[in-house]
């Protein structure tokens, strides 16, 4: 670069510096001319020095005072005062860590995956040189997830469970070309479940910079194994059961029939027209499994009533004790005691099949205890002969 160095009493000295090198080189002839005192002051870059009558000026040695005896033109001695700055040279240490398949542009250099170190000179707010020595990581994005599918089912669950490289927001997107379908997500916080279908799903987890890609085969595993055993008793009455080599958490059988036990592996159930009986099943991992049967009435005897012994509370299908028969028929009195012999509930000339003229387990407004309980049920059959019917009930909540 070339400088201009204004010395005092309007003597001019130029100079030319070549960076890294000597600044310039002056003699006692080129500082002192006509003048008595001379000032050489000015800002220079760090690497920069000076030479004057063999003694060099650097960032070491910024300050003197020379004499030059007899210097003047007049014979008399001259002085020089020498008052430099530097500029301190820079050297910055750029190790920022970058995406897996970013591209970085420091000067005029591009670092990336396979080039990510080296040395970029560039020019400061002084006019300076400032080495930057690079040392850049490009890390992959990866990221922790698990898939949960049930048996049967064309959908599972994915589940993003963490990030390694970045956090949240991120874009989560899916697509599966079998099901042709392409779906994205806005991910805010972590574990974050969605539902995709089974098949090769082109996974994607993205943010401004970086990007997670793959290919993942989200299997859908067959059907369970489950059976319903019905055996017919006669009169619309069934023996139920399920064969299955599997274990489950839950079990409700459900239809307008009634049940002896609706959350039981095996139970009887009467019905007293065509019905068909859905099987609820739902395992550990909270899948569920669905079956059903149909059961079919035939009755041998067209006053055959069913009378339950059990209730449950907690059963919707199965908690009101009422009567129920193929064809609807009056009866004369039910009476219901408890195990102390206590009238806890009684009705007059009723009609079968009437669920809200039935016993619902209260007295007076009141839930009553859990137990076995007496029934009497009084009817006339169709002969005009009087039947009296009494037996055991149990009531649970």
């Amino acid at each position: 670069m070339h400088k201009s160095y204004i010395v005092s009493f309007l003597l001019v000295l130029s100079i030319v510096t070549n960076n890294y090198s000597s600044f310039g080189k002056l003699t006692a002839k080129d500082v002192v001319a006509n003048d008595v005192v001379h000032i050489i002051s000015d800002t220079l870059c760090g690497e920069d020095f000076l030479v004057i009558d063999g003694q060099r000026y650097d960032a070491a040695n910024p300050t003197d005072t020379l004499l030059f005896p007899g210097a003047g033109v007049n014979g008399c001695d001259s002085l020089v005062y020498i008052n430099l700055l530097f500029k301190p040279h820079v050297e910055v240490i750029d190790n920022r860590s970058f995406c897996e398949f970013e591209n970085v542009l420091i000067g005029n250099r591009t670092f990336n995956a396979q080039f990510p170190s080296g040395e970029v000179l560039l020019t400061n707010e002084f006019g300076c040189d400032s080495l930057i020595i690079v040392d850049l990581s490009f890390d992959p994005l990866e990221i922790e997830y698990e898939i949960t599918n049930c048996p049967g089912q064309q959908m599972s669950d994915f589940t993003l469970l963490a990030l390694n490289g970045t956090e949240p927001p991120v874009g989560l997107g899916f697509v599966n070309s079998g099901a042709g379908s392409a779906t994205a997500y806005f991910v805010t916080e972590l574990p974050y479940t969605v539902s995709v279908f089974a098949g090769m799903n082109q996974v994607t987890v993205s943010n401004a910079n970086c990007a997670w890609l793959d290919v993942i085969d989200i299997p859908a595993p067959p059907s369970p194994v489950v059976d319903i055993v019905s055996n017919s008793l006669g009169d619309g009455l069934y023996e139920l059961s399920v064969s299955t080599p599997l274990s489950f958490s839950s079990i409700e059988w459900i239809g307008e029939a009634t049940f002896s036990c609706s959350g039981c592996l095996e139970t009887s159930a009467q019905v007293f027209d065509d019905q068909v009986v859905e099987l609820i099943l739902i395992d550990p991992d909270g899948c569920v499994t669905q079956r059903s049967v149909e059961l079919s009435f035939i009755s041998s005897d067209p006053f055959q009533l069913y009378i339950p012994n059990i209730i449950s509370l907690s059963a919707p299908s199965n908690s009101v004790f009422f009567i129920q028969s193929f064809e609807d028929h009056l009866m004369g009195s039910l009476e219901i005691y408890d195990a102390w012999g206590n009238l806890v509930f009684a009705d007059y000339d009723f009609m079968t099949n009437d669920k809200a003229l039935g016993w619902n387990g209260t007295y007076q407004n009141r839930w009553v205890g859990q137990g076995v309980y007496t029934y009497c049920l009084k009817y006339f059959k169709g002969n005009g002969d009087e039947e009296v019917e009494c037996g055991s009930l149990t009531m649970i909540k």
